[in-house]
């Protein structure tokens, strides 16, 4: 999993969102898939989405101290769980900073 400064994760152009009182749905425009965040993926997305030129793991994470209290290192596990689905998924990509 890419945590370093030069990878920045970005959102796929072709994934849609929307939020309500249960966290985040996102939606793929192309295969029409549906995928349901809780919480702390929707803090997650929002923060990404904040930054459509991508951000870095260590950016996103120290977003999310500021919404949870939680110990740094959990959030950086959780954050990196939820990341690696996120791609797998097709809903987010990682680039290379240049």
């Amino acid at each position: 999993m890419q945590t370093s400064k030069s990878v920045l994760w970005k959102i796929c152009s072709n994934i849609q969102s929307s939020m309500d009182s249960n966290g985040v749905l996102l939606l793929d425009i192309e295969d029409h898939f549906y995928y349901s965040l809780d919480r702390l993926g929707a803090q997650i997305w929002i923060t990404i989405e904040t930054s459509p030129l991508g951000i870095a793991f260590d950016d996103i994470l120290d977003a999310l101290e500021t919404h949870f209290d939680a110990a740094r290192n959990q959030l950086a596990d959780d954050l990196r769980v939820r990341l690696q689905r996120l791609r797998a998924l097709g809903f987010i990509e990682t680039l290379r900073k240049t």
